[in-house]
């Protein structure tokens, strides 16, 4: 039950159309129940010979049945889109969460598997939802107003008919667990089924190259074989478990014939009171199958539900204080206090790490791969909070900051360039929708990326297609710059930006972002010796700890380790 109340504050808001939906399918279940007893009244007075009675019933029978099919057609209508409303709100708050989460989260979750649970287990959770507060109900109320017919009919009968009730019961509680246990299965495999799926077509390109596409269809072949597995089992035994308790029913059905038949035989009941009795046996049955239909619905929701959870009840690592202060202009100046990070217990990122990025300045941080330089970018941007030690921008820490007005004015351009399937013009405008088109223009210029734009036929209108695969590396590397010069931040932050560029296209791009870095704080993280070089500071970095700062001049004629990078990339 506990679980169920998690999933009422997405009900709630559709309360009263619950309830509209919970009158119309009760009323259209009371008419569903009135066809036995017509049935009874019109084979009786066929009978009997009585043809105005059975006009009157059969015109009666026809109303019914007009108005069962409008209350059903009026019901699958609200029932749609009640169920599709309150799953997208389900799915947007657990994605808005996920959104929430440190990047340790999702580097080591696969991307496929939160896609499986994101989709595939929260409509699974909806839709036990809905079939629980509306099926349970009609089939209540078929249950027992089906029970009192049945017994104002004939309590003999009744009582017989009740007899293999127990052993269904039964069948259904002994196959829970094996139920249980193929259910969470199903939704693990499709996990790793999506999984799989997603990092072969993200990485199709080293599929081709290296000619392996034979046998990654292979291993998804496999893939599709366990989870095929794991649905025919799943489905055997829901088979049996939907149908014994149904074989258990027939044999109390051929039973009531069997008896029922006798009692007409004998005048003790009409042709008419068999018929009507079957058929609202019939309907003890059906919501009785419907119940434990339910029952092995709910177990199968309990496991997406259960997985779904998973995820929602992870929390945050950087959240934000109350009170939070807005960061409006800062200067930009940014200190590192003694501070130590690890991304996996024992093994340090940063150990006691203290350095000084001045504002208004331009400063490199070099060393070779594991140093920690991203550890510091990340520190800085506030996607995790240090250990040890603190973090401030303009003497303010950073855990007092709105993390929004943090990440607005310290703005990062990665060496993996972020696009989406859209326009040049919106990937750029993206952060700031309601940029102009002269803004977007002169942030593209700056990023050197304006001429290439307005040489394509339909310009910054031109479609991208997923990730910017209509772009070479370089090109998304400049639309990324770009999408950040548009929003003006106080610091920017190059983290290996001008990766995809050769040194010559580098030192332009330096040379063109040379004014909007003018008294703008901007840390460099490159391997390109160009963009050292306009360093006004260097920091070099090795295991986690700075190892010297100067200029270039100083940490090349005291520095071995600097003096290697340099002469290993070179210039």
């Amino acid at each position: 039950m506990k679980r169920f109340v998690e999933i009422f504050p997405f009900i709630r808001p559709y309360r009263w159309r619950l309830a509209l939906l919970w009158g119309l399918s009760l009323l259209g279940t009371g008419v569903g129940l009135s066809y036995p007893l017509f049935a009874k009244v019109f084979i009786d007075e066929l009978l009997r010979g009585s043809y105005q009675v059975l006009l009157q019933v059969v015109g009666l029978g026809l109303a019914f049945n007009v108005l069962g099919f409008l209350l059903g057609l009026l019901n699958s209508y609200l029932y749609t889109r009640t169920t599709l409303e309150i799953l997208h709100g389900m799915r947007v708050e657990l994605y808005r969460h996920l959104l929430k989460l440190s990047p340790r989260f999702f580097s080591r979750t696969k991307v496929g598997e939160i896609v499986t649970r994101l989709n595939g287990d929260m409509a699974e959770v909806q839709g036990m939802a809905m079939e629980v507060v509306l099926g349970l109900a009609n089939n209540i109320l078929t249950l027992v107003v089906a029970v009192g017919m049945v017994v104002w009919l004939n309590w003999k009968l009744a009582l017989l008919s009740a007899l293999f009730m127990p052993l269904a019961l039964y069948i259904v509680q002994i196959m829970r667990p094996g139920l249980i246990k193929e259910a969470r299965g199903i939704r693990e495999q499709n996990g790793v089924l999506n999984a799989f799926l997603v990092e072969c077509l993200v990485g199709v390109k080293f599929i081709q190259s290296y000619g392996l596409e034979e046998r990654t269809a292979l291993r998804y072949s496999g893939h599709n074989q366990d989870l095929n597995r794991d649905v025919l089992k799943y489905q055997v035994l829901s088979g049996l478990a939907g149908g014994l308790p149904g074989v258990a029913m027939a044999l109390s059905a051929a039973l009531l014939f069997y008896l029922g038949g006798q009692m007409v035989l004998e005048g003790k009941l009409t042709v008419g009171g068999l018929v009507a009795f079957a058929a609202y046996q019939g309907r003890v049955v059906g919501p009785l199958q419907g119940i434990l239909g339910l029952y092995l619905r709910i177990q199968r929701g309990l496991v997406a539900l259960e997985r779904v959870q998973e995820f929602h009840n992870l929390q945050p690592e950087v959240v934000e204080r109350p009170g939070a202060v807005e960061l409006l202009r800062p200067q930009g100046r940014i200190v590192l206090q003694g501070v130590g990070f690890s991304y996996q217990q024992g093994k340090p990122a940063l150990e006691d790490v203290s350095l000084e990025i001045p504002a208004g300045k331009v400063t490199a941080l070099v060393g070779p791969s594991g140093a920690g330089k991203s550890t510091v970018i990340d520190l800085i941007l506030r996607l995790y909070d240090p250990e040890g030690g603190q973090v401030t921008i303009d003497g303010i820490n950073l855990r007092d900051l709105s993390l929004a007005s943090l990440r607005r004015q310290v703005v990062l351009v990665a060496q993996e360039t972020q696009l989406f399937d859209g326009t040049i013009y919106e990937n750029i405008s993206y952060p700031q929708p309601k940029a102009t088109r002269q803004e977007v223009e002169r942030a593209a210029r700056l990023a050197g990326l304006h001429d290439f734009v307005t040489g394509l036929p339909l310009g910054y209108e031109t479609l991208i297609g997923e990730r910017g695969q209509q772009l070479s590396g370089g090109q998304r590397q400049r639309a990324a710059i770009a999408r950040a010069i548009l929003l003006d931040p106080a610091v920017l932050i190059l983290d290996e930006a001008t990766n995809s560029l050769d040194s010559l296209t580098t030192r332009q791009v330096f040379a063109e972002l040379e004014s909007f870095m003018a008294g703008r704080t901007t840390v460099v993280v490159t391997h390109q010796m160009s963009g050292i070089l306009r360093a006004d500071r260097i920091i070099l970095m090795e295991q986690g700890r700075v190892l010297a700062q100067g200029s270039h001049q100083e940490l090349y004629g005291q520095e071995k380790l600097y003096q290697n990078l340099w002469e290993a990339v070179g210039t």
